[in-house]
């Protein structure tokens, strides 16, 4: 007999809690996308995949983005910036 465990399992046990935001967030990326791949993964550096020549990103004006700009330090006397939230295309 095979166990399979229920869909909503990790969303039902863990809401409302903040731990159930990355699930929630999936779902509704997979609802509004439909049959289009959809990949979480927190180890690919798009920046750089970009730079090889491997990919394409676009900032997506909605919703709003929300930048971020920081200093390098005494070591590294430049701003950086960087998005706390934001949404991409990559093609």
């Amino acid at each position: 007999m095979d166990f399979q465990l229920p869909d909503d399992l990790f969303l039902t046990s863990l809401s409302p809690t903040d731990s159930a935001t990355p699930i929630r967030l999936e779902q509704r990326i997979v609802e509004a996308f439909g049959s289009r791949a959809f990949v979480a993964c927190s180890s690919l550096d798009v920046d750089e995949y970009e730079r090889l020549g491997h990919c394409e990103q676009y900032l997506l004006d909605s919703p709003h983005p929300i930048a971020v700009v920081h200093w390098g330090g005494e070591d590294n006397d430049r701003l950086f910036s960087s998005y706390e939230q934001a949404l991409w295309r990559i093609r």
